[in-house]
C-alpha cells in the first residue's frame, strides 16, 4: 500500500513540475496544490520505509506549499540569498562525495542530505521570489541527481524513479525556458 502511494504521489509531483517547467505561464496556485499533494503522500510512503531524507524534504516542501496556498511567503528582500544559501550546501554536497570513497553508505547519506537541503532552500527562494524559474531549475536538478544514490541504497524505488524524473523535466525545463529567451531577444 505505502509502495503504491509513493507512486502515485510521484505521479502527482512531477505533473505538477513539469507543469511549472514546460508552461510558458503557469497558475502558482495550481502548482503549490499539486506539491502539497505530492509531498504528503511521499512523506507517508517514505516515513513506512524509513527513507528520512524523503520524509524531511516533502514534509518541508508540504508545508511551504501549504503557506504558499495560504499566501504566507517570505518577503523578497529576506535576509535568504541564494548564494548564501548554496555555498555551504555545495560544501556538504562535496564532502559527501569526498567521504563517500571512504564511507559509500555514510558519504551517500551527506551527499543526499546535500541535495534535501538544495530541494528545501531552493524552494523557499523560488516561493519568496528571490530567484527566478532558471535557477530553481537548476537547484532542482542538482538535488535530484544528489539523492539518487540515497534512494537507490534504501530501495525507495518510488523516490528513486521521482528524482530521476525530476531531472529529466528540470534540466528540459531550463533548456526550454533558455530557448523562449533566445528566441525572445
Amino acid at each position: 500500500m505505502f509502495i503504491a502511494l509513493g507512486w502515485a504521489a510521484m505521479t502527482v509531483y512531477l505533473i505538477g513540475h513539469a507543469y511549472m517547467s514546460w508552461s510558458v505561464s503557469y497558475l502558482r496556485s495550481r502548482y503549490y496544490l499539486l506539491n502539497l499533494i505530492g509531498a504528503l503522500g511521499f512523506v507517508v510512503s517514505s516515513a513506512a520505509i524509513a527513507s528520512w531524507q524523503s520524509v524531511a524534504v516533502n514534509a518541508f516542501w508540504a508545508a511551504i506549499s501549504l503557506l504558499s496556498l495560504l499566501n504566507i511567503t517570505l518577503e523578497r528582500d529576506s535576509p535568504l540569498s541564494a548564494e548564501r544559501i548554496t555555498a555551504p550546501i555545495f560544501l556538504v554536497a562535496f564532502i559527501g562525495v569526498a567521504w563517500s570513497l571512504i564511507n559509500r553508505d555514510l558519504g551517500f547519506s551527506i551527499l543526499g542530505w546535500g541535495g534535501t537541503l538544495l530541494y528545501c532552500f531552493g524552494y523557499v527562494l523560488f516561493t519568496a521570489k528571490s530567484i527566478r524559474r532558471k535557477r530553481f531549475l537548476i537547484y532542482n536538478t542538482l538535488a535530484a541527481n544528489f539523492l539518487i544514490p540515497v534512494y537507490i541504497l534504501q530501495d525507495n524505488w518510488p523516490a528513486f524513479g521521482m528524482s530521476v524524473a525530476w531531472s529529466a523535466v528540470s534540466t528540459y525545463g531550463f533548456w526550454k525556458l533558455t530557448q523562449q529567451e533566445h528566441r525572445a531577444s
